[in-house]
């Protein structure tokens, strides 16, 4: 509203200037908001007045108001061409270049311009945001950098330049610039977002969440927040305050198949499979994509017995290819299949588990119990036994290897006998 008015003075006084009615006709097209009426009234005076600048500039300006781009910037083009030394029109140019999609020309006619020093933190601010949404993070840098240094009360510079830092992968500086933006203006609830990200990629889930908790305090119905605030607590593993703050993030509107998703794990690791099979089924209906949100569906329906839909939720999990945790869906699928009495498919998948990651241990061991109590070959079932205490380290439970070194004697036992019982027939 401002700007608006400030382009009324100014319109008023080259009207009073020239004198001539065309112009007064354009000025109260456009303060009330009548663009077409203004776009006549110009252009009618630019026929008798074709090398006035500024006519050209405030045509520009009604094709801007009117996101007529390209012919915004036909109109700022000829009042450049007509006053080349015009700071201001130059800069309405770059606006409308930009605007136009014409971001590199209009970076490029930044650059030579020389501004007045009214104009150049402004033409500065410009240039930055546009090497900023040209992937120029750098330069961008380099610009954000040195207004913050000259401008030090000026929260938006500090931001900027940790946004900068932050696609940089600058992390200690990215920290340092949003951190004193947010010193300077508390009220910008971005900010929060930003340092919680910076935190969360570093998997500084403390900091990430007494940012949260900050942001709450000024924010406290901010779904992003309230979002960012579960998953904080989700990372460290207190799943109920997870739970109340993923939900007051869906009553303040996010119903996102991410919040769903997160949401239907946190219920699955507080033992509520219930309201998780809900939470993840929901998740699914608005992305059907998501192997994550499979996988945690397979775990949940596996809990609740439902071991035919629990295979089908894996098997959809490793269609949509999720290299991360193939090795955890392989494991509960021949889990679900083992449950279902499918030995041969169980096998099948927990030697999966082993050829995605040879550090697993346990799918030895079951490996071991399905061949023992199901297979006649007694020594398949001694060898995996054999491999799962030989590589079973203080984090296997005592039992497993307790029951494994009683099988082995048992099969061993059998083995001899088998053994006499052939040597008996020889003879």
């Amino acid at each position: 509203m401002l700007k608006r008015f400030t382009i009324i003075f100014l319109f008023t006084l080259t009207s009073n200037l020239i004198g001539q009615d065309l112009l007064s006709k354009a000025l109260e097209a456009f303060g009330n908001n009548q663009f077409q009426e203004a776009q006549v009234s110009i252009n009618n005076y630019l026929q008798k007045h074709p090398q006035d600048a500024m006519a050209f500039n405030w045509l520009g300006q009604i094709q801007l108001a009117m996101q007529n781009f390209p012919q915004a910037v036909d109109a700022f083009n000829q009042a450049h061409k007509l006053s080349p030394d015009d700071a201001s029109i130059t800069l309405n140019l770059a606006r409308a270049l930009e605007k136009n999609g014409q971001t590199s020309e209009a970076i490029q006619l930044l650059k030579t311009l020389s501004a007045s020093d009214n104009l150049a933190f402004v033409v500065k601010q410009l240039l930055a945001s546009l090497y900023f949404d040209q992937g120029q993070y750098d330069q961008a840098f380099t610009i954000y950098q040195r207004l913050a240094e000259k401008r030090q009360e000026n929260s938006y510079y500090f931001k900027q330049a940790g946004r900068c830092a932050l696609k940089l992968t600058a992390l200690p500086e990215a920290e340092t610039y949003l951190q004193k933006a947010l010193q300077l203006n508390n009220k910008d609830n971005d900010l929060y977002i930003l340092l919680f990200n910076l935190y969360k990629n570093q998997q500084k889930w403390p900091q990430a969440l007494q940012i949260v908790q900050q942001g709450l305090i000024q924010f406290p119905q901010d779904a992003r927040l309230l979002l960012a605030a579960g998953d904080s607590y989700f990372a460290v593993k207190k799943y109920y305050q997870a739970i109340a703050h993923y939900q007051k993030a869906r009553q303040q509107g996010d119903s996102s198949a991410y919040l769903y998703k997160k949401l239907g794990a946190a219920y699955y690791y507080a033992n509520d499979y219930s309201s998780a099979l809900l939470a993840l089924k929901k998740s699914i209906k608005k992305d059907n994509k998501d192997p994550i949100s499979f996988y945690f569906l397979g775990l949940v329906q596996k809990e609740l017995s439902l071991n035919d839909k629990a295979i089908g939720s894996f098997q959809k999990a490793i269609a949509l290819s999720l290299p991360g945790y193939l090795p955890d869906v392989y494991f509960h699928l021949a889990d679900a299949f083992q449950k279902k009495k499918q030995y041969a498919s169980a096998i099948n998948f927990y030697k999966k588990v082993l050829e995605t990651d040879t550090t697993r241990v346990m799918p030895l061991f079951y490996l071991a119990t399905i061949y023992d109590a199901y297979y006649k070959d007694r020594q398949i079932p001694l060898k995996y036994y054999q491999k799962f205490l030989e590589r079973a380290d203080a984090s296997i439970p005592e039992r497993y290897k307790t029951f494994a070194l009683e099988r082995m004697e048992k099969i061993r036992e059998q083995l001899h006998f088998q053994k006499g019982r052939k040597n008996n027939k020889g003879q």
